[in-house]
């Protein structure tokens, strides 16, 4: 049986999508919770930095791989 953790405190929102919600607590930590998946993840500031960093360098090479037919024959073009 998986031990309950207590609270750290008060949150103040920071954000908020459908999917997302990231705050802060009390003792600074930030926490991204994946709502849908019921996750939530404690990051201090730095690892939130990181985190923006690796997704958007993530998002490009998305975006990349859709609009270069060339890297991806079987994508549709228009």
């Amino acid at each position: 049986m998986a031990k309950e953790r207590a609270s750290c405190g008060n949150h103040e929102e920071l954000a908020r999508t459908t999917d997302f919600r990231l705050s802060r607590c009390g003792c600074g930590t930030v926490h991204l919770h994946m709502v849908k998946g019921g996750v939530t993840v404690q990051l201090t500031d730095t690892m939130l930095a990181e985190l923006v960093n690796v997704a958007t360098s993530a998002q490009r090479k998305v975006e990349a791989m859709v609009v270069d037919p060339a890297r991806h024959p079987t994508a549709p073009t228009n």
